[in-house]
């Protein structure tokens, strides 16, 4: 049986337990009483199914982007990772993020810049922080695709927006590459 199948097994045997308020035993017993465990139960490990590929709106992105969404947590976890993948050209709109946002190329080469700032050269392996509140914009070089992780936080129950968008990043900006520097230096 391959370890998938079981894996599949196990959350499936979990969900009956839960569904008929059986206990699951793994083989290993459990030596604590019903009062001694804590009032929280973990609840079981579970794979989620792929959502499709989502275009980058023409709001939001200049040239081809799409995005998997990897996660998209709820309370109390706040945790949000796409996978993005630019064209060549393809860049974000300046932007922040209410808790930050960092970054992780995975393949190609890409810029980003802060405002204000230099155009930072982002290569595979590279990983980029932007802080809160921070306006920024990112993309692929000219000559590349690039493809990056974005690992950001949602604002948390207060509410706020997770990120606010503004203008597109125009051609002269992009094109400020002349006095760029490479990530980490």
């Amino acid at each position: 049986m391959s370890a998938i199948t079981q894996l599949k097994d196990i959350v499936e045997n979990e969900a009956e337990a839960r569904a008929t308020g059986a206990e699951h035993s793994t083989g290993a017993e459990q030596s604590t009483s019903a009062e001694q465990r804590p009032a929280t139960r973990r609840t079981a490990m579970e794979v989620l199914p792929k959502k499709p590929s989502t275009k980058g709106t023409a709001e939001l992105f200049t040239g081809d982007v799409w995005f998997d969404v990897v996660a998209a947590g709820e309370e109390p976890s706040r945790i949000r990772v796409n996978v993005v993948r630019f064209a060549p050209c393809a860049r974000t709109a300046w932007h922040c993020h209410a808790a930050g946002q960092t970054l992780h190329v995975t393949e190609g080469v890409g810029l980003v810049q802060s405002k204000g700032g230099e155009v930072i050269v982002m290569r595979p392996g590279d990983t980029v922080h932007t802080p809160p509140g921070e306006w920024h914009w990112h993309g692929a070089a000219p000559d590349h695709f690039m493809t990056h992780l974005a690992l950001w936080e949602g604002p948390g129950p207060d509410g706020g927006p997770e990120s606010q968008w503004g203008e597109h990043v125009t051609d002269e900006e992009y094109n400020a590459r002349q006095r760029h520097r490479r990530a980490g230096q």
